[in-house]
């Protein structure tokens, strides 16, 4: 079912105004009627009349076609008989009966029986002594068939150009793709519901629903498929709302975003309910052009009732909630609350924030170590960078870095880490403490930044052995520019920079690439090892990568090592090295170097 705007208050206003003016002109013309038949002594003929106004009436509230000529009929008989009665008495008809026609303006605006009957009273008042009263008989006519003519069709154009901006109201108020309230429409119903008593706010709740990845749709299969799947969604939602909800209505805010207005007296079981259906509904198979899509949405959910009776916040609370069911991996439905309203605050604030931290010298470097599982000794760290806010703590690179990646920041930020790597790793090496320094490098950053000439310019900067600095990079950023990457690793190796893949096993794991990759190291993924001690597929697959990693002359590496028993499993497989919390988390720099200074010293006693 399309969006159906409300009427605007001054439309309503001026049918109350007709309304009104159509009963009093129908009391006085049934007053005047009554009193000439009395006045000609037709008592009891005066008694009919009454019937005069009870047709009217009927013509005026029925929206039966055949009812509504009959009171037209009898109506005008009456009228008739009393204007014929007047003219065997050579009575002037009086002016009151001038309302008669305007009558029937009200009863069919914009149509000639204004005009007609108009004509009819004129044709039956035409007196039997013509020079009697002629004067006054032809002043009355002129003024009669002058008002009915001037206010039909004065009226006749008004309707025009009412119906014309009633039209274009209702388009300004529907999107024109799918037939469906569009913004604007959202922005005046949701004025409509903040002028209501409060307690009815008790009753209402909103859905903002946002299409997942349908940019890939409109950049893959073209803007005409794109265009057609939303119509498709949109009649799958209007119809799950209609078929389900009484009091709902359905809107298209932008490009893949919808809302749902949703009124019910148990709003919060209402809300859950129509959201599932919505989800069942538009994630079904969609046909377009004999090819099959299938959608998926994430869907906030925020109640009026919390949002401090102001309608802005509700609208924000509703965002708030479907982008957390984005950042929460899409295809999910979010319920609004305060801790998510906390933490979405903080979300802003690390991306308004983001791009002073540098300026500020709120970003700093923590090392872990990687520790040798054969020796237990520690000649590796990988840098991970911490924001150290000054009223949010230390921010996780988890929390900031996507941002950073969206705002393409991560640029001067990984430019920043590579340096400040650089720099630990030289300080390090000159006093007698050499450690080789991974560093994480962005797919962004690999892609859009020179990354060649930056390293090239640091280690002649701080006359840094390359061997101390190694770069890790992930498969989705070797398969992003995948010939371009390969031949900038070959010039970073020749150079004697190492290189190493990150959270292998998760996304493409090709032997072909790993063959021809100019990769020193590979690191198992942690979800492999948390799941090797309860899980012997996953500890197959450890051992597999293991092997597979020394047949290539890779340097094998396992991460999140929590507890002995995973150290043990690694032993036992013969992997390189491990990091994890056995050993240590990151830490400043100071501290890492004393638990090198120690840790190795310790071991070298031991042996």
């Amino acid at each position: 079912m399309p969006f159906k705007p409300t009427q605007p208050k001054q439309n309503v206003s001026l049918n109350y105004a007709f309304t009104v003016f159509f009963l009093i002109a129908l009391s006085l013309t049934t007053h005047t009627l009554i009193s000439h038949m009395q006045l000609s002594n037709h008592f009891l003929l005066s008694h009919i009349f009454i019937l005069y106004p009870l047709f009217m009436l009927g013509i005026f509230s029925s929206t039966n076609g055949k009812i509504k000529h009959l009171c037209v009929a009898a109506s005008l008989c009456l009228l008739i008989l009393g204007c014929l009665d007047d003219r065997q008495h050579n009575v002037i008809p009086s002016d009151v009966i001038l309302l008669a026609p305007l009558c029937y303006l009200v009863l069919y605006p914009g149509s000639l029986w204004p005009m007609a009957v108009a004509g009819l009273l004129v044709l039956f008042f035409i007196p039997t002594d013509p020079l009697h009263i002629q004067g006054d008989f032809i002043g009355n006519t002129f003024e009669l068939m002058t008002i009915s003519i001037f206010a039909t069709v004065s009226l006749y154009y008004r309707l025009r150009l009412k119906t014309q901006m009633e039209r274009f109201r209702i388009e300004s108020l529907t999107d024109f793709l799918t037939g469906i309230g569009n913004r604007k429409a959202f922005n005046e119903t949701l004025q409509e519901i903040r002028t209501q008593p409060l307690n009815k706010h008790h009753y209402f709740s909103l859905l903002i629903i946002d299409l997942d990845n349908f940019k890939r749709i409109n950049d893959t299969l073209g803007h005409q498929v794109g265009d057609q799947l939303l119509k498709e969604i949109s009649l799958r939602i209007d119809h799950v709302c209609q078929q389900h909800l009484q009091y709902s209505s359905v809107f298209r805010l932008s490009g893949d975003q919808y809302a749902v207005i949703i009124q019910d007296n148990d709003i919060q079981v209402a809300s859950e309910h129509l959201a599932q259906l919505i989800v069942s509904s538009c994630t079904a198979e969609c046909t377009l052009e004999h090819n099959c899509y299938f959608t998926t949405m994430s869907i906030g959910i925020a109640l009026m009732r919390d949002a401090e009776h102001s309608v802005s916040f509700w609208h924000r609370n509703a965002n708030i909630a479907m982008y957390r069911a984005k950042l929460n991996g899409k295809n999910r439905i979010q319920w609004y609350d305060d801790d998510l309203n906390n933490e979405m605050k903080r979300h802003y604030k690390i991306e308004r924030e983001l791009s002073f931290a540098l300026e500020k010298n709120e970003l700093s470097l923590y090392y872990q170590p990687k520790v040798s599982v054969e020796t237990n000794q520690i000649h590796h760290a990988e840098a991970l960078i911490r924001w150290l806010h000054p009223e949010l703590g230390t921010i996780a690179p988890d929390e900031f870095v996507s941002v950073a990646e969206k705002s393409q920041q991560i640029i001067p930020i990984g430019r920043w880490v590579i340096e400040q790597a650089c720099q630990q790793a030289k300080y390090w090496h000159d006093h007698n403490q050499p450690i080789c320094v991974a560093v994480n490098v962005s797919t962004i950053q690999f892609v859009y930044d020179d990354i060649y000439r930056i390293v090239t310019e640091l280690l002649s900067k701080y006359q840094l052995p390359a061997e101390l600095l190694q770069l890790e990079i992930t498969e989705t950023t070797l398969m992003t520019e995948l010939q371009s990457i390969t031949h900038t690793c070959h010039r970073l190796r020749k150079l004697g920079i190492k290189i190493a893949i990150d959270d292998f096993g998760t996304v493409y794991s090709s032997l072909n690439y790993l063959r021809e990759l100019p990769v020193d190291s590979i690191k198992i993924d942690k979800s492999f090892i948390d799941e090797s001690l309860h899980n012997e597929e996953s500890q197959m697959i450890v051992r597999t990568i293991i092997q597979l990693g020394h047949n290539l002359g890779k340097v094998v590496i396992a991460e999140g090592i929590n507890n002995e028993e995973q150290l043990a499993i690694l032993r036992s497989e013969q992997c390189d090295l491990y990091q994890g919390y056995l050993c240590a988390k990151p830490l400043p720099a100071d501290e890492f170097i004393h638990l090198v200074a120690t840790n190795n010293h310790s071991e070298m006693h031991v042996s």
